[in-house]
């Protein structure tokens, strides 16, 4: 069925206007456009080009026998145009998409309602304005036109839209001292031209201001009445538009209940979606739970780690873990000698095999589960005599990363490989950092140590490079020292506390860089604070969060950053997987929120959040 609204589509309206010019010796002025058929259009000419017109403004092109008889009659439609393809229930359903006649893989047709067959608010306020054009196109076509004197004389001229000027068009108005009727006997129709009066034929009104006041009235009349009707016309569609979408409304709420998170739909009604729908542009924050896993105390040594798959938490010789952040059980590790170690570092290998590194005052050892982290036995430590702190993942290759030392092993291979990188660690672990990132074609891994910076291309060579120091500072003075990688910037980001050996005291700052050659200082895009911890690269958004002593910070470009509540205010530890960020602090607390939300700006669009 067709739409609820139709409007005449702008080409066939111009061929009628312009057969009227061309023809205007058997046109009276004032004839009506009904008239055409009775002067010059036959009914068939009138009812094809109707038919036409409604075929363009509707979706629904009905039902076929087959995909050849609906590309013969419509080779071309409106992108988004449906049609129904078979013998018999179901059809299967063809959009118009990307210039061509598409499956969509659906089926369906013979239903009582069709939401795609009515007008959306944005289509309906576009008709509105076609059809008032179409109104003052009808109006201005009689050669003739009253016009509301403004300023002066030249202001009043040229208030003639451009489209309806031509040599002897027409204008009435009274600059207050009598009305003035002129005729332009120009050439030229530009503003230049239009104003000047040698191109105009005066002529005094004063004993015909009642019947120019008389046609400006039947024009008035005649514009009102075709805006009324077009407005009752308009109201219709409105009307048949709110049906639409309540009918759809009450259709599709279990359909929108199975869409994915991140799904965006278009509505020119407003959130039509429900709570869990959030107009696309916002930058959504979620609120942070508190998590009880063992009892509060402090703790001496405590972290958190964490992948798509898992999530671990460190509480001094004990480690959990939880696929969904809710439900915690305790790691079974078995160290030889059975004495107890604690983690500081987690990685996944590959699936559910992981490794870990565990350490005491006395030794370090490497523990290896290949049940997703449930069960763990310790290896033959393949390190020497080399106390070894960092796990990471890049590539295909796991590395382990100790005092001027990294060791490398694939999933293809059982030996590690040793080789130097030059770098001196602190294993304070309050001045050294280690991430792997993605960069274009390099996968690699970045190594912070003091004010250092190291990298290494896991893919093309095994040799370690450094890179420009981000800062002048003495290393002896910066401490709190991270760094993180967005994928989606395409740039590196360092956070330190950098300490003033002579006034005391210290100083955050926050450093970026795109090739790790030179550095920006970008610390005043920030609030006033303390900066503890960056983690970087949160989702696939590219959003950055990092900590002050008073609240959370969280920006998609490091140059705007959103507020947001600190649930753990000193010695904390943070990390972050594509779902959620975790917190953990000195008291054996965790922290759990979602991940925050972005999306770009999309005029009526609507991204489901939950």
């Amino acid at each position: 069925m067709g739409k609820g609204f139709l409007d005449y589509d702008a080409v066939t309206t111009n061929d009628l206007l312009r057969t009227v010019k061309e023809n205007k010796d058997r046109f009276p002025l004032d004839s009506d456009l009904n008239e055409f058929s009775e002067k010059l259009l036959p009914n068939s000419v009138i009812s094809r080009e109707i038919n036409k017109i409604k075929d363009a403004t509707s979706n629904n092109k009905g039902y076929f026998l087959n995909v050849e008889s609906l590309k013969d009659a419509y080779p071309t439609a409106n992108e988004g145009s449906k049609a129904y393809v078979g013998n018999s229930y179901p059809y299967m359903i063809y959009l118009f998409q990307g210039g061509g006649w598409i499956n969509s893989g659906q089926a369906g047709g013979d239903d009582t309602f069709n939401a795609g067959d009515f007008y959306t608010k944005l289509q309906i306020d576009q008709q509105r304005e076609v059809i008032n054009g179409e109104i003052s196109r009808v109006e201005n076509g009689a050669n003739y036109e009253v016009l509301e004197y403004e300023i002066n004389i030249a202001t009043t001229r040229l208030k003639v839209d451009e489209k309806n000027r031509k040599g002897g068009y027409m204008i009435t108005y009274n600059p207050g001292t009598g009305w003035i009727k002129e005729q332009y006997i120009g050439l030229s129709v530009t503003n230049e031209e239009w104003i000047k009066d040698e191109n105009w034929k005066p002529e005094i009104l004063n004993d015909s201001i009642q019947a120019i006041a008389e046609n400006a009235q039947k024009q008035a009349d005649l514009a009102s009445k075709n805006a009324n009707m077009a407005m009752t016309q308009a109201n219709y569609a409105n009307e048949q538009a709110n049906n639409a979408k309540n009918a759809a409304l009450g259709v599709t709420s279990e359909v929108l209940k199975t869409m994915p998170v991140g799904t965006m739909l278009m509505s020119a009604k407003g959130n039509i979606f429900g709570e869990e729908w959030i107009e696309s542009g916002s930058f959504i924050i979620n609120e942070f739970e508190e998590i009880a896993i063992k009892e509060a105390q402090t703790y001496a040594s405590y972290g958190v780690f964490s992948d798509d798959n898992v999530t671990f938490v460190v509480l001094d010789t004990k480690m959990f873990y939880s696929k969904d952040g809710y439900l915690w059980n305790e790691c079974n590790i078995k160290f030889n000698n059975e004495d107890s170690l604690s983690v500081v570092s987690v990685c996944q290998f590959s699936n559910n095999i992981y490794y870990a590194i565990g350490f005491s005052f006395s030794r370090f050892a490497l523990i290896k589960s290949e049940d997703g982290g449930v069960n763990w036995s310790e290896l033959e430590y393949p390190f020497g005599e080399d106390p070894i702190m960092y796990l990471v993942r890049s590539g295909v290759y796991l590395y382990a990363i100790g005092n001027n030392v990294c060791y490398y092993i694939s999933g293809y291979e059982d030996v590690w490989t040793k080789e130097e990188t030059g770098a001196t660690l602190d294993f304070s672990l309050t001045s050294s950092s280690v991430i792997p990132y993605k960069k274009s074609s390099d996968i690699g891994i970045i190594l912070i140590t003091g004010n250092n910076v190291y990298s290494r291309k896991s893919f093309r060579d095994n040799s370690w490079e450094q890179k420009a120091n981000f800062t002048s500072t003495n290393s002896d003075n910066i401490n709190y020292l991270y760094c993180s990688y967005s994928e989606k910037l395409g740039c590196f980001l360092i956070a330190t506390i950098e300490r003033n050996s002579v006034g005391g005291g210290s100083i955050a700052k926050l450093y970026k860089s795109e090739d790790l050659e030179s550095w920006d200082d970008i610390t005043h895009t920030l609030p006033d604070g303390e900066i503890n911890y960056i983690g970087g690269n949160i989702n696939a958004d590219g959003v950055f969060v990092l900590y002050t002593a008073n609240e959370y910070l969280y920006s998609n470009d490091l140059v705007n950053w959103i507020s947001g509540e600190n649930p753990s205010i000193n010695n904390s530890r943070l990390c972050s997987n594509n779902k959620n960020i975790f917190v953990i602090s000195i008291k054996g607390i965790l922290y759990k929120s979602d991940n925050p939300i972005f999306s770009p700006e999309i005029p009526y669009g609507y991204v489901k959040i939950k």
